[in-house]
């Protein structure tokens, strides 16, 4: 792996380990302290919405790109982070209202940053490295996730919670030094057929949203995105009622299930990412995209459908490995796909799809619990992905939906 892949996958692996392990923390501190839940609500909108304005994002990355957009947003996060430590103990309503408030700052700055690296990726790091990049980084964070549910939590015994925020901002500082010595310059170079700073953003984004929709397959990959909310949103979401109130299982079953969806992601991503890139370069990428979508849904409508404890445990497990999936050949084959200059506001287009899905499908499912029985949540939503993902990537012919670049991983 060369020196910029391994510097950014450093940075971006230390920055998780004090994000992932505040935001555990915090999610429970809050639990335990406040009598309001809805502002566990507000916490979650402000981990989200710079997700759905990530499209916005996108442009500016294109625009500048660069070592300059990546350190200034790693730095500024860390300046942030330092105020949520002092504000974070204040349970008043100004207390609350700026803690959360700096928190959707922080996802702003992470959202920059993350569309920064993709442009840095796909002009700096080859497509061999890219695939393994992906594929390390996913199973960092699959490992840190799964080390944060155990442990993020149970450290506020001997850690206050502002001294947790504060190693979050030490984090964000390690990564700070480690950007700066990536070698890539400070801005991006701009090209001769582009015209940065004469055009609005909504242009830039139109731009890129008519590239992709000339890229059927992609266009397709976000439709099944969108479809995928709802089994998403009640995986996440509904596997703690479904094992402790319909099938009366202690939370060690709850524990166990999610660890082994971390496991599965972690394993996947790291043993498996070379695997996805071999198959997607011999049969195509719509190939992975169809057999995960599929079995994503098959997996939904399992934990609905059989009133076995296994049954789930077995099927979080899968879904871990199916979506160390997704992440590993989606974000290559966006990579790969589309010209540099325009490559922060076309992967931006999917990270606001994918954002937003998620939003869209918690609030399917928050309507239809009130008049459903939560096995059947599980069921509907598997449904829906097992028709669909089929329907999406198969033309009726029975061919296959491909692209000039299907291949290209």
């Amino acid at each position: 792996m060369g020196v910029i892949a391994r510097l950014t996958w450093f940075a971006k692996w230390i920055s998780l380990i004090g994000d992932v392990w505040f935001a555990t923390a915090l999610i429970w501190y809050w639990s335990s302290t406040l009598h309001q839940p809805y502002i566990l609500s507000l916490l979650g909108l402000a981990f989200s919405l710079p997700g759905i304005l990530s499209l916005f994002f996108g442009v500016f990355a294109d625009r500048v790109g660069g070592k300059l957009l990546i350190v200034s947003s790693v730095w500024a996060q860390a300046l942030i982070c330092a105020g949520v430590a002092l504000a974070v103990t204040d349970r008043s309503r100004v207390g609350l209202s700026i803690t959360l408030v700096l928190i959707g700052t922080l996802g702003v700055l992470e959202a920059i940053r993350s569309n920064a690296i993709s442009v840095v990726m796909s002009s700096f790091i080859s497509a061999d490295l890219r695939a393994q990049f992906i594929g390390l980084l996913h199973s960092v964070q699959s490992g840190i996730q799964l080390a944060a549910r155990f442990f993020a939590a149970s450290s506020l015994i001997w850690l206050s919670i502002q001294d947790i925020a504060l190693i979050d901002c030490l984090s964000f500082v390690i990564a700070g030094i480690l950007y700066i010595f990536l070698p890539v310059p400070l801005r991006k170079l701009p090209s001769s057929n582009e015209k940065y700073f004469r055009r609005s953003y909504v242009l830039d984004i139109i731009e890129g949203w008519k590239v992709i929709r000339t890229d059927g397959l992609s266009l397709r990959l976000l439709c099944v995105l969108l479809l995928s909310g709802p089994s998403m949103a009640v995986i996440s979401g509904y596997v703690a009622w479904r094992i402790e109130r319909n099938l009366h299982a202690s939370s060690w079953w709850y524990s166990l299930s999610i660890s082994m969806e971390m496991v599965g992601s972690m394993g996947a991503a790291l043993l498996g990412a070379k695997v996805f890139r071999r198959v997607a370069r011999r049969f195509g990428v719509t190939w992975i995209f169809l057999l995960d979508f599929l079995f994503m849904g098959i997996s939904a409508f399992a934990m609905g459908f059989f009133n076995r404890i296994w049954v789930i445990v077995l099927c979080m497990c899968l879904v871990g490995v199916l979506q160390a999936g997704q992440n590993v050949v989606a974000p290559a084959y966006v990579l790969a796909s589309y010209p540099k200059e325009i490559i922060g506001r076309a992967a931006a287009v999917f990270s606001t799809v994918e954002a937003g899905t998620q939003a869209i499908g918690s609030a399917c499912m928050a309507i239809c619990a009130k008049l459903l029985p939560v096995p059947w949540l599980f069921v509907g939503a598997g449904l829906l992905l097992v028709v669909s993902a089929p329907v999406i990537f198969i033309k009726l012919k029975i061919k296959l939906v491909t692209s000039p670049t299907y291949k290209n991983v």
